[in-house]
């Protein structure tokens, strides 16, 4: 008798792998086209993704239909890259909207943050755009005690 993991051994599951809607039925215990197929599918979906980073062996899953599929290399670079573009398109819309706040009945300090807010998403948004990420400089905190200082 040989013994397998529950629910799926993962360490089994290779690249180009695809879970059928069979043995996805027989993992969640729901039938497809259900409600509750479609969250544990979901979070199986998570715990694979999960165990494999923890391997050191880092998949992409995508669900078709009602099968669960382990993407190759040249299909979760595009699926990758469709993801970074809708991020991108999401932030610039969230630049957009911060920029639109009226900050007019803003203590100072909410003023501040804004504006911090605002800086961040736009340098995030600038290295999104780049393909690079760059790295957000902290600026200097305001102190809410007065500095000590030498006579």
């Amino acid at each position: 008798m040989e013994a397998t993991r529950y629910p799926v051994d993962y360490e089994a599951l290779n690249k180009g792998d695809v879970l059928s809607q069979e043995q996805l039925e027989k993992i969640t215990d729901e039938r497809a086209g259900t409600p509750h197929f479609q969250l544990k599918v979901l979070a199986l979906r998570a715990k694979i993704e999960t165990a494999k980073e923890d391997m050191g062996e880092p998949v992409v899953l995508a669900s078709h239909g009602n099968t669960l599929c382990v993407l190759t290399d040249r299909e979760a670079s595009e699926r990758l890259n469709r993801h970074r573009k809708r991020a991108v398109r999401w932030l610039h819309r969230t630049v957009k909207r911060f920029v639109g706040v009226d900050v007019s009945d803003f203590s100072e300090d909410e003023v501040y943050a804004h504006n911090r807010r605002v800086e961040i998403a736009a340098k995030t948004l600038g290295g999104a755009v780049m393909g690079q990420g760059e790295a957000i400089k902290a600026l200097p905190h305001k102190r809410s005690t007065p500095l000590l200082t030498q006579e």
